[in-house]
């Protein structure tokens, strides 16, 4: 483009300029620059665009509302956490046998009774059964919310070790007390999740996204829990429904015990500074955790010969 053209458009820009300009006077002011002076106060405006805001190539798009799928795939994109897998397949189960085996036969079969010990399977299998919909729907949301940034950050197997290894404990729990009713539904791994948050926190308090809002968060729902027993029996002598506070307890305790076994420090620098420690922490784990079940194993031998 030549300087002749430019001073052309410069001043037809000037022409076109709104009334409400700073000065008025404007015409006078392109005569008086040199041209030099107007091809460089060109360029300027032209990329800036600053000479007539009010003109349709300066006014500001909106931008399109997005839908509230589009939201979420964008939040999904920028989150971290993935689907607790595992997780959602023992939830999935069960809501599978709420609806095909609630209170039959099969449900009789599967739930864990103190009188059938020798039935290896109850010790597992009463936590897919539940009294009714709302103990069904607060202990799947529970689970499911709780082992959402569990199972991104420590695996979906390990977290499934956990669930299951909190269901064994409080069912082993249970098996040594004197109340002879059935006993069905999840309490026990899910405590066992909800506790497994301290060992992950403690090894790897440096890294972990969200830690004094983790450790709220478990503060809460125990202080809750307790809260609620208290009352419960107090004022309905813990009937309606039967809460097996033994289970509850012990799954909570083999939470912790298999988080140290389980979980790892995922800071190369604190794992190698602290392996000693590690070390001792998880085989100290596994040797509680272990005395626990031998130990349930030699009281319910005993109570069975006194019995």
């Amino acid at each position: 483009m030549s300087d002749k053209s430019l001073l052309d458009r410069l001043n037809r820009l000037i022409k076109i300029a709104p009334e409400t300009t700073h000065d008025r006077n404007e015409n006078s002011w392109s005569e008086n620059l040199s041209t030099e002076k107007k091809i460089h106060a060109i360029k300027i405006t032209e990329e800036c665009k600053l000479i007539n805001p009010y003109s349709q190539d300066n006014l500001i798009k909106k931008k399109p509302k997005k839908s509230g799928i589009q939201l979420l795939k964008k939040l999904t994109r920028k989150c971290k956490w993935k689907l607790p897998t595992s997780i959602l397949i023992f939830s999935v189960l069960q809501l599978f046998f709420y609806i095909f085996v609630h209170h039959n036969i099969t449900y009789q079969t599967l739930a864990f009774s103190p009188n059938r010990k020798l039935e290896l399977w109850r010790y597992f299998t009463y936590s897919l059964l539940h009294a009714g919909i709302a103990h069904l729907f607060i202990n799947i949301i529970l689970q499911l919310v709780i082992a959402f940034p569990l199972e991104t950050e420590v695996g979906h197997v390990n977290v499934a070790i956990v669930y299951i290894g909190g269901i064994l404990s409080g069912s082993l729990a249970a098996s040594m007390a004197d109340d002879l009713s059935l006993m069905v539904g999840a309490s026990s791994g899910i405590y066992a999740l909800l506790m497994s948050y301290i060992p992950h926190i403690f090894l790897n308090f440096s890294t972990i996204s969200f830690r004094f809002h983790r450790m709220i968060f478990v503060g809460l729902l125990s202080i809750s829990d307790i809260v609620y027993a208290i009352f419960h029996c107090m004022v309905n002598g813990n009937k309606e429904p039967k809460i097996h506070y033994q289970a509850h307890v012990f799954g909570a305790l083999s939470g912790i015990v298999l988080g140290f076994i389980f979980f790892k420090c995922e800071n190369t620098e604190s794992r190698d500074e602290n392996q000693l420690l590690l070390k001792i922490i998880k085989w100290t784990s596994i040797a509680i955790y272990l005395s626990f079940i031998v130990a349930v194993i030699i009281i319910d031998v005993v109570q069975d010969k006194t019995s």
